[in-house]
């Protein structure tokens, strides 16, 4: 699963986070997962759980966010959160912060929506 993440002016884009079968894959045996070009995550069916999505998050996503309205110095910081309907991704965010609204993107309008899936 591959994981992308930018603003909708195309200008600020995070760091793909990449979610893998296996931990330790034979492939990346010579690197260390910090050099990589993603974030190498790892799950047994390599999908998006509910906590590794809340664990982004909390953890990356906002922070960097922060960090990219201080040096842009916008006062205000805001942010709206598209997201489908997928079970991977947590309800929960629309409680967990007042400066980020979550809106969940109706059932079979994803193809239309997102410009990736164009």
């Amino acid at each position: 699963t591959l994981f992308l993440e930018a603003n909708a002016a195309g200008d600020f884009k995070l760091k793909p986070m990449l979610i893998r079968h296996f931990k330790n894959h034979r492939y990346l045996r010579n690197y260390t997962k910090c050099t990589l070009m993603v974030l190498y995550k790892q799950n047994n069916r390599a999908w998006m759980t509910a906590y590794r999505f809340t664990a982004q998050f909390t953890e990356y996503f906002k922070l960097t966010l922060e960090m990219y309205c201080s040096e842009k110095q916008q006062i205000l910081f805001k942010i709206l959160l598209l997201i489908d309907n997928s079970p991977g991704l947590p309800r929960v965010l629309m409680e967990v912060d007042r400066e980020v609204h979550v809106v969940l993107i109706p059932a079979n309008t994803i193809s239309i929506l997102q410009p990736i899936d164009q």
